[in-house]
């Protein structure tokens, strides 16, 4: 710990020992009260270090004020990073590193693409503590100007928010530039609610039992694919009692209790289970093998689509995913629903029932559904219009056709083999439950 001795007058000198185990002396001029603050300040500093976590406010802000000199002094010690030393990209390599081993590889993947933008903004030799708020505004009204999405550019803020946060952490900036800028998640803007009856003509539609597990496992389930829909084992299907005993990478990184939950199996997700189990080899241990790719499997379900004469909706799994615990929320608590599903009620609010369904304006009103399915909000049918040249192959440009035992006939038979990844379910599409359409070549 540091030590305070008074030399005469304004005369003092703080003692500390170094992380070599020296001691160190800091000579200061001040009057009896600043001296024992800048003790108390340096003590804390001396802590931070050792245990690295962030000083007291009024010790931060005390940093920040201080010339160069004395801040010099102190990173000489240990006890901060030194100023001007450390630049975007150096920083943005070290951030990143660290984050790798913790980080899934799609949150890694979206960090490094923010990375990718802040240095071709910015620069790699810019100096952190150069950076301006009015720079950091900058960069997202860029970011708006070359195409992204609102929710795009808000997830890059979000992710340059952390990445500074830190920074200021460690003492290599003040404070962060982009602290007071808009970002972080954004509610998806689609609401399109998938009915059973729906589910149930895309089910039947389906070429072959795993599709059609997989489909019942995301409507009625609410289960992530492929990230936990590829995990399941027939050793996780409790058949006594109903229940799955799902793992869920995604949220494993939360701690114990987070990653896995025990999920209600509703009858007619049963029955999927029991026929899939039945037909299933010997030695399978996997519900879900057959499976993979983004571009084959998207190509398919946009025919399997046209077989059961359904609307396509967007984000294929992600929809159904929603649907299913928004069906539940109908009928059981929701905060029952939010564990079923492997979420805090907070994220439900913000994320999956952010629509509202014509039975629960029925059940107040006493109207019948079909007077009210105007008044409720519907995904846009702009997808389901357009062609190739969008990158989405809507009702118009599936081609597919099937033959009498629910094969798929022509084409799509070779499907499989044009998939960008046939067997590796962690670089499945960008964004895990939602494939996105590959366009024909």
């Amino acid at each position: 710990m540091a030590s305070l001795i008074h030399d005469g007058g304004k005369r003092w000198r703080v003692s500390i020992i170094d992380g070599t185990g020296r001691r160190r002396t800091l000579r200061l001029k001040a009057s009896d009260s600043a001296a024992r603050a800048t003790h108390d300040h340096i003590e804390h500093l001396e802590q931070a270090a050792g245990t690295r976590h962030t000083p007291p406010p009024a010790t931060a802000r005390w940093l920040a004020d201080l010339d160069d000199r004395w801040h010099a002094k102190l990173a000489r010690l240990g006890l901060v990073e030194p100023r001007g030393s450390a630049t975007l990209g150096g920083w943005l390599k070290t951030y990143l590193d660290e984050k790798r081993a913790e980080l899934k590889p799609e949150s890694l993947r979206k960090l490094e693409q923010t990375a990718t933008k802040l240095l071709e903004h910015l620069g790699a030799d810019k100096p952190l503590r150069s950076i301006t708020p009015a720079q950091a505004a900058a960069w997202r009204a860029w970011l708006t100007s070359s195409g992204l999405s609102v929710a795009s550019v808000k997830t890059h803020v979000g992710n340059c928010k952390s990445i500074f946060r830190e920074a200021a952490h460690r003492g290599l900036v003040d404070k962060s530039p982009f602290e007071r800028l808009k970002g972080g998640s954004t509610p998806s803007s689609v609401d399109r609610f998938i009915t059973r009856e729906e589910i149930e003509s895309v089910i039947e539609a389906c070429p072959t039992v795993e599709y059609r597990l997989l489909f019942g496992l995301a409507r009625y389930a609410g289960l992530r694919c492929p990230s936990e829909s590829h995990l399941l084992t027939w050793a996780d299907v409790d058949f006594d009692e109903h229940l799955l005993h799902v793992k869920s990478p995604k949220t494993e990184r939360h701690g114990q209790g987070h990653d896995s939950r025990t999920v209600p199996v509703e009858p007619r997700l049963m029955a999927l289970i029991q026929e899939a189990y039945d037909l299933a080899p010997e030695g399978q241990e996997r519900l879900i093998v057959g499976i993979n790719g983004k571009g084959a499997l998207r190509r398919r379900v946009e025919a399997i689509w046209t077989r059961a004469g359904v609307q396509p909706w967007d984000r294929l799994f992600q929809s159904l995913r929603s649907s299913c615990e928004r069906d539940w929320a109908q009928h059981h608590p929701q905060v029952h629903v939010s564990r079923w599903i492997g979420h805090g009620m907070l994220i439900s609010a913000k994320h999956y029932l952010n629509g509202d369904l014509p039975e629960a304006y029925a059940r107040v009103t006493g109207v019948p559904n079909s007077t009210l399915k105007n008044h409720v909000p519907q995904v846009s049918q702009k997808r389901a219009q357009t062609g190739p040249e969008t990158g989405c192959h809507g009702l118009s440009g599936a081609t597919s056709t099937f033959s009498g035992n629910g094969d798929m006939a022509g084409n799509d038979r070779q499907l499989q083999l044009v998939s960008t990844n046939d067997t590796n379910v962690d670089k499945w599409s960008r964004g895990e439950s939602n494939p996105r359409p590959v366009a024909d070549e």
